[in-house]
């Protein structure tokens, strides 16, 4: 659906601080972005995501979650490729979802999604510190 459509809907970007040193600071809105191409599970350096999308010349993990959210050891291997990698949870919706309400989370919706990793936050984050 995101190749057909030849977009995806991503989550709002925070600069957030650990155990509540200050308020997060919202780095950039939640936004359709356009995409160029999308692989199913093609290996990228140490990891395989569930998806790689291409956007311009930056690349973007996408993990769906149903049933097993990411773990420690993906996660690592996230921060170290340094690519942006959102997570979509399904863990919560109906196995038999209908094409409009997975259209809309897809391609209107924030809500269901969460930055695992997110460079652009990861550099503002390097400079704070």
């Amino acid at each position: 659906m995101i190749m057909e459509q030849k977009k995806i809907m991503i989550p709002a970007v925070y600069l957030n601080f650990p155990k509540g040193v200050k308020k997060s600071i919202l780095l950039r809105p939640a936004q359709l972005i356009k995409v160029d191409e999308g692989f199913l599970e093609r290996k990228q350096e140490n990891i395989v995501p569930d998806i790689l999308l291409v956007s311009g010349q930056k690349k973007l993990y996408v993990e769906i979650y149903v049933t097993h959210a990411i773990d420690n050891e993906k996660l690592s291997k996230i921060e170290e490729n340094g690519i942006s990698t959102i997570e979509i949870d399904l863990s919560k919706c109906e196995r038999n979802l209908e094409k409009e309400d997975l259209e809309k989370l897809l391609f209107e919706d924030s809500e269901k999604k969460n930055w695992i990793y997110n460079n652009y936050a990861n550099k503002w984050f390097e400079k704070f510190r």
